[in-house]
């Protein structure tokens, strides 16, 4: 069975590589669509993916799409309202499944296989002080709730000592920030650096609970988000006024900047606090109690 894959921020580099190294019996890389049994996608709602999925349709060659991400359904839902097209959907966890079906998707394409991604992460290391990382949001460009965050630990890690680490991306301001990390999704060395940090990390603080963010809390990392949100368009599009911004339990909110100081100190002090929660969202979102998500992955594949 020879498959094609359409890899993106190396969502699919996983899965490449083992097919690639021959680890799946009677199954190869097929050198392009025309040549496919199978055709394996990162996404199914932007529309460059779109257009390669028609391709393979029109081709008769089964899809299959991996869940790109944490809370990767939100384009399924109102003002979007896309649909699964291809054969099958891999999703990460049940709470995206329930989601996807809730949004009008047929669950027989839905399977629940969990990700790889947690196998990238680094055991937690000891090390001197206090290391509070940031996770700016990603928007395209900078926005000022990531100034507003950024300034208000600046304050705070003079007040406190704390060390501030800042994990970015190319669409972020480094000047903004201190100890920025910078990672490029699309190279090999992005989980590594990814996983480098935060093994040192005592707390992360985000805008959003996005992956980064579940695989701290994979760590048992303390995580807190700087909820307050003005609506605005992404990439020009307007439909982001209305964007689902979607929340867990094993997350602290908050509202208020001014709250910052002291949900770091509580969180800091009483880690044990949403440790259970952690766990459970860990399940439910990044199906982290999936044995071996890659053989499940695999299992979808040949059978779509």
């Amino acid at each position: 069975m020879k498959i094609s894959f359409f890899n993106y921020n190396n969502v699919l580099t996983d899965i490449i590589e083992h097919v690639g190294y021959g680890k799946v019996p009677n199954m190869e890389i097929a050198k392009d669509i025309t040549q496919a049994q199978r055709f394996v996608i990162w996404n199914c709602v932007i529309p460059n993916t779109i257009e390669f999925i028609d391709v393979a349709k029109r081709l008769r060659v089964p899809t299959i799409t991996i869940q790109h991400g944490r809370h990767g359904t939100a384009r399924f839902y109102p003002p979007f309202n896309y649909r699964i097209i291809t054969d099958k959907y891999c999703a990460w966890g049940e709470r995206d499944k329930k989601q996807l079906i809730e949004a009008g998707n047929d669950p027989k394409k839905i399977v629940v296989t969990g990700t790889t991604i947690f196998n990238h992460l680094e055991p937690r290391v000891k090390h001197e002080g206090i290391n509070i990382v940031f996770s700016p949001e990603h928007w395209g460009i900078e926005i000022p709730e990531n100034k507003e965050v950024a300034d208000e630990l600046k304050r705070l890690s003079k007040k406190h000592k704390w060390n501030i680490i800042t994990k970015i991306i190319s669409c972020h301001n480094s000047d903004w920030y201190q100890n920025p990390i910078y990672s490029n999704r699309q190279s090999r060395e992005h989980w590594p650096i990814v996983a480098g940090v935060l093994s040192k990390a005592d707390l992360v603080v985000g805008l959003l609970e996005g992956t980064f963010e579940l695989l701290a809390q994979s760590l048992d990392i303390p995580v807190i988000t700087y909820a307050k949100w003005n609506p605005k368009p992404c990439g020009g599009d307007e439909r982001y006024m209305q964007y689902r911004r979607e929340k867990s339990s094993g997350s602290l909110p908050i509202y208020d900047i001014k709250d910052l100081e002291g949900a770091i100190i509580n969180q800091l002090e009483h880690p044990e606090l949403l440790r259970e929660k952690r766990k459970a969202v860990c399940i439910d979102e990044g199906g982290i109690n999936i044995k071996n998500p890659l053989e499940e992955i695999i299992k979808v594949i040949k059978q779509a």
